[in-house]
């Protein structure tokens, strides 16, 4: 099934993307999945409920992440692994709904996005 992969199931094979985008069959990624991708932007669907560790890590080129703009305006915020983001160098943002500000703005340095709150990018619920 779609939530079958290994850990790592991408990492370093895809030297030639310019994008990935996730399917809505999809519900979680494993740990080093993308990581050492070359895409420079990530489409992420409100049915991933699950960011492993290091998802993206040391992906260089990664620029942005857009996270549940297919449709659906209620999702929860999937819970996310450590060091998901780490190592990439160009990264810029996280692109969420503003409508789920409340969902994923957070002060608490225990919450698993905590780290992640200076990328996120409050974009309108139809962009």
């Amino acid at each position: 099934t779609a939530d079958d992969w290994d850990e790592g199931a991408f990492a370093t094979k895809h030297k030639i993307l310019s994008s990935i985008s996730i399917g809505t069959k999809v519900t979680k990624l494993s740990p080093y999945m993308f990581s050492k991708s070359t895409a420079t932007s990530v489409w992420i669907p409100h049915t991933i409920k699950t960011i492993g560790d290091y998802a993206f890590y040391d992906s260089d080129n990664l620029f942005g992440v857009t996270l549940g703009f297919d449709g659906k305006l209620d999702f929860n915020r999937p819970s996310i692994g450590v060091k998901v983001f780490d190592s990439c160098s160009k990264f810029y943002y996280i692109k969420v709904r503003k409508s789920l500000h409340t969902r994923f703005q957070t002060s608490d340095k225990n919450d698993q996005w905590y780290p992640y709150q200076k990328w996120i990018l409050w974009a309108d619920d139809f962009e």
